[in-house]
């Protein structure tokens, strides 16, 4: 729940100093913010996502820093001082970057936390889904016992993980499989990635599914990308593959996600985000609570290094947008 209301989480100096309103954020109420920015901001927290409550909130602003609050023209528009924005994340999805451009105000993200988490939580993900480890566990909350009980798996040297988007993320990704004995093939939309010797490059997405074994997403969400795991991508996955995401849900058709779900087209996803969370009694809900899906809550990001980063990387971002 989101209630509307306004912390000044600075004091007063009498002194006209530049206006930072934090928008919404899952963790604290911009004390982070405010110990690193220092006295020379006015740090503002609104604990909502809704555009009236931020209309009227953000009038004075110079600054928004933003997590999951939807930022378009006309909210901008609303703070006529408004000169950057921040995200709290990688992702710029919520925040209308044509708008902002032809309004002149900075956009920035933080690109420079959990990359380690989110590496670590995909990776886990591959390992969970080689051996089945969520299906075993519900066999024997249910009663049942012994070695006929182990799906059929594929060692590592004998799987192939495919990484779409071999940025920080995906790259670390590699990394780790590679140690475990994984062969790595990527696919990446820029021309002159320095991508390592061991990994194998694929000319597309379906080219990159149809090698793999488990297909790991690593790539921003755009209008390019919205719903790139297509029905064709997950046929080139195949029965026996598994699709990972801990990205955006957004990059997934679904409708199609599900389709393959039931059919057993593939063997199985193992996702931290989905299209609509939390999820509800749609697709995205219903994807939740099929047997063949491993879901976490969209907190592969998360440890409290990484949010302590985060926040004090965006305060940065917030000084340099300003300086």
């Amino acid at each position: 729940m989101y209630l509307p209301f306004i912390v000044n989480c600075q004091q007063s100096t009498g002194v006209a100093v530049p206006r930072v309103v934090i928008t919404d954020s899952d963790f604290g109420r911009g004390e982070v913010e405010a110990r690193e920015l220092g006295d020379d901001y006015s740090v503002s927290f609104v604990n909502s996502r809704d555009p009236e409550v931020l209309r009227a909130a953000i009038g004075e602003a110079q600054i928004l820093m933003v997590q999951w609050a939807h930022i378009d023209g006309p909210l901008m528009d609303a703070a006529p001082g408004l000169r950057g924005i921040v995200r709290f994340g990688m992702g710029l999805d919520n925040i209308d970057l044509d708008a902002a451009r032809s309004r002149g105000i900075d956009v920035r993200n933080v690109d420079d936390f959990c990359i380690d988490e989110v590496a670590d939580h995909a990776t886990a993900m591959i390992l969970a889904s080689t051996r089945r480890l969520w299906t075993l566990n519900d066999e024997v909350k249910a009663g049942r016992w012994g070695p006929d009980l182990v799906p059929t798996s594929t060692p590592p040297a004998d799987s192939v993980v495919g990484v779409a988007g071999l940025g920080r993320i995906g790259a670390a990704v590699a990394r780790r499989v590679h140690a475990l004995g994984f062969p790595v093939s990527y696919w990446d939309s820029r021309p002159d990635l320095d991508a390592p010797s061991w990994a194998t490059k694929a000319d597309s997405l379906v080219d990159l599914a149809e090698a793999a074994t488990h297909l790991s997403l690593h790539i921003p969400l755009t209008t390019d990308t919205h719903a790139i795991v297509s029905r064709e991508v997950l046929r080139a996955l195949g029965s026996s593959g598994y699709l990972i995401n801990v990205g955006r849900g957004g990059l997934v058709d679904e409708s199609a996600l599900w389709e393959a779900l039931e059919s057993g087209g593939i063997a199985g996803a193992c996702l931290d985000v989905l299209a609509t969370e939390p999820p509800s009694d749609g697709l995205s809900g219903a994807i939740a609570r099929h047997p063949r899906a491993l879901v976490t809550p969209h907190v592969a990001y998360l440890s409290t290094a990484a949010l302590d980063t985060l926040r004090r990387h965006a305060a940065q971002r917030v000084k340099a947008i300003l300086a």
